[in-house]
């Protein structure tokens, strides 16, 4: 019985010993020379990618040179458009041709807004000047003007004023160099100004009747520096709206020119007005005062939305004036 139990128990012995190793050893072979044939297949895909990208591949060198272009331009960054460029361009892109008159001053290009008088009779020319960094139809008083005094009989011309100074006010910390900085600023600014408006009044001169000039902002204020020093022309009359300079220094400027004007000037301002246009106006009231000028009037107008002028009373201040001085 027990030889019986080892014949079977010896077979299976031997074919674990010789059997088995053989059909493992076998299976690693197989698995050895698929790992040599993938090996092979990687390294002739490499030459082959390594041929093509050589120097002598025309083909492979205008892709590798369109490719790299391409990454440059995602790279690169573009600079946004210039400030009064982009209004410039905002204002032939939406007014009516017919309105828009470009004016070249210089080497520089400049944007006006001709309005002709609508009625028999012309009382005359209105210059209107938005405040810097507004376009000519970015001030809802100035468009307002622009658009209903023709109706009354005068022709507008609005100017798109140049771009505000960027480096004024200065942020020196010592209060001389602060004012230096302000005034050569100001300086340059107010030189290209005065040249514009040369050419404004040589355009308003080809209509009938007065000359007047509607301002508001830091260009009102710049105005009356301009006159005094008499750089241009002098209109008939000067209509200031909330007209004021960020510095204490620069408002009493304006103050003192004021004075010194001899044509008619109204001020006018709002209940709800800038901070600084209440300071302003109040020092050029009280250097009227002191010089006796003749021919000024402020006067504050009722509003319910901050530095928004009431239209109906705006344009009814403004005729009122005028009537009194025989316009």
């Amino acid at each position: 019985m027990f030889q019986r139990c080892v014949t079977p128990i010896k077979l299976f012995l031997l074919f674990f010993l010789f059997v088995v190793p053989s059909v493992t050893v076998s299976a690693q072979q197989e698995n050895e020379v698929a790992l040599e044939q993938k090996t092979t297949t990687e390294q002739q895909s490499a030459k082959a990618n390594a041929d093509e990208k050589k120097p002598g591949n025309a083909a492979n060198d205008q892709t590798e040179n369109a490719n790299e272009q391409l990454t440059n331009e995602k790279r690169k960054i573009v600079a946004p458009i210039n400030f009064l460029k982009q209004q410039q361009e905002d204002l032939k892109h939406y007014l009516e041709p017919d309105i828009v008159k470009p004016i070249l001053v210089g080497m520089k290009e400049h944007v006006t807004l001709l309005e002709i008088n609508k009625t028999s009779l012309a009382k005359g020319v209105l210059i209107l000047l938005p405040d810097w960094q507004k376009n000519a139809t970015g001030s809802k008083a100035i468009n307002f003007l622009r658009q209903q005094l023709p109706k009354q009989g005068w022709t507008t011309i609005t100017i798109q004023p140049p771009a505000k100074p960027s480096n004024y006010p200065s942020h020196a910390i010592e209060r001389e160099k602060r004012i230096e900085n302000n005034k050569k600023a100001l300086i340059d600014y107010q030189d290209d100004l005065a040249l514009l408006l040369k050419q404004i009044h040589q355009q308003a001169k080809e209509y009938p009747g007065v000359i007047i000039v509607i301002s508001e902002g830091s260009n009102g204020a710049l105005l009356t520096n301009i006159y005094q020093q008499e750089v241009t022309e002098l209109p008939t009359a000067l209509i200031l709206l909330s007209s004021f300079l960020p510095t204490i220094e620069d408002n009493k400027t304006v103050a003192f020119n004021i004075t010194q004007l001899p044509i008619p000037v109204l001020d006018l301002t709002l209940f709800r007005d800038n901070i600084n246009v209440k300071s302003a106006a109040q020092l050029r009231a009280d250097a009227v005062k002191q010089e006796m000028k003749a021919y000024y009037r402020q006067k504050q107008l009722h509003n319910i939305t901050p530095s928004s002028y009431p239209k109906a009373l705006l344009i009814k201040e403004i005729n009122g004036w005028l009537a009194s001085l025989g316009w």
